[in-house]
């Protein structure tokens, strides 16, 4: 393989380990301070994070959810987040009655969703509920502020209850 970077491949193990060294070619090879670079491949997230504990990886950058909390609370001075500008959702086939003759059940369904339990108590990294398809963090971006993200649970419940009934 040809690279004009810091490292170059030394070895590939299918399915196992990545190995690079330094590249004495590179233009700043007298600033590369690692001399070899071990990336070992993982299939499982939480097998990743078993190795990473028992000390035979020095980092991960996968935390499986169910392993987030537990790291977080005995780990902290490890643990580091940072925000992505990703955004999950659900969408619905709408060619379809009653979803496509009702706007009032398409926005019930909505407003039914508690995206902050969703954030919080089954993705549990500490994402931001998402109510637009533009995350936060984009440069140049205003998001609008919806009037469904202002309100509370409970006001989002009753709405969608009214909506629902209306439908």
């Amino acid at each position: 393989m040809i690279t004009n970077g810091a490292y170059v491949l030394k070895a590939w193990q299918l399915g196992s380990v990545i190995e690079l060294e330094r590249n004495e070619y590179y233009w700043n090879d007298a600033a590369t301070e690692v001399d070899v670079v071990r990336h070992h491949v993982a299939e499982e997230p939480s097998a990743e994070l078993l190795r990473y504990r028992a000390g035979e990886l020095d980092i991960t950058s996968t935390v499986p959810t169910q392993g987030f909390a537990a790291l977080r609370q005995n780990r902290p001075d490890e643990l580091r987040t940072a925000p992505i500008l990703n955004v999950y959702f659900y969408g619905m086939n709408l060619n379809y009655p009653p979803l496509k003759e009702s706007p009032e059940l398409r926005e019930a369904l909505s407003l039914a969703i508690d995206r902050e339990s969703l954030v919080k108590n089954v993705v549990g990294r500490g994402e931001k509920a998402a109510y637009s398809f533009v995350p936060p963090g984009v440069d140049n971006y205003e998001a609008p502020t919806l009037s469904s993200a202002m309100m509370s649970g409970a006001a989002r419940h009753q709405r969608a209850q009214q909506l629902y009934r209306a439908a």
